[in-house]
Formats: structure tokens, sequence, C-alpha cells
């Protein structure tokens, strides 16, 4: 992750009350990781707070579609 990552992480995190943004089906409610919603962009605003379960469907698809296996859409991110 890039210099000042923590940092970066903690206010995301703190700006979403640590709730998490995606709520998927198999969303816990309790954001732990933060999301890039654009690859290389680290500006706060690109970022989204997500539990681990969201946060690892959608990062599940973006390595799938990045190979061309995808089957389906992506998952919607708020």
């Amino acid at each position: 992750m890039p210099p000042g990552w923590d940092a970066t992480r903690a206010r995301v995190l703190a700006r979403d009350h640590h709730a998490c943004r995606l709520r998927y089906p198999c969303c816990t409610g309790t954001a732990t990781e933060v999301h890039h919603t654009r690859r290389g962009v680290e500006d706060e605003a690109t970022l989204l707070s997500a539990c681990a379960s969201c946060h690892a469907v959608v990062t599940s698809w973006q390595a799938l579609a990045a190979r061309g296996l995808a089957q389906t859409p992506a998952p919607p991110v708020p």
C-alpha cells in the first residue's frame, strides 16, 4: 500500500462510521477494510469502507474480470 495508507484507511473508516457501504447479501455490517473503487487512485472520495465479506466478493469479481473470466456483471458499488 502507498505511504500513509494506515492514516488514510483510519480516516475513511471513521468517515463512514465503520459501516460497510457495499452491503452485499453476505454483509456483516461492520467495516474493517477499505475498498478502492478506482484502481490506483488514492483519493479518499474513491475509497469505501467495507466488511471483510463484501470486500472479498468485490475483490474476487475484479480479479476474475481482470483475467477475462467474469461470467456475470460486476456487483454494484454505491
